[in-house]
């Protein structure tokens, strides 16, 4: 299932991610790319259904960006 995002989306996600300290090893526009091209969970493989579901997992520690994770797994994924 294709996702439909809006411009501001981008920049919702731009402000959170910058917000939170997230580090990612690419320009933002490449890894935004990289997001929305993300149609599963990088985990447990479960189908986005909805952008709710659609996290952007890092590291607490160093603000690394991991994955692209379903809620589930966000919450689990240490």
């Amino acid at each position: 299932m294709k996702l439909i995002y809006n411009k501001t989306h981008k920049t919702n996600t731009r402000h959170n991610c910058f917000n939170r300290g997230v580090q990612f090893q690419c320009p933002f526009d490449d890894f935004y790319e990289f997001y929305l091209s993300c149609d599963n969970c990088e985990l447990c493989g479960k189908e986005f259904t909805s952008s709710k579901n659609k996290h952007i997992d890092h590291d607490h520690v160093t603000k690394q960006f991991r994955y692209i994770l379903c809620r589930s797994c966000n919450l689990l994924y240490d």
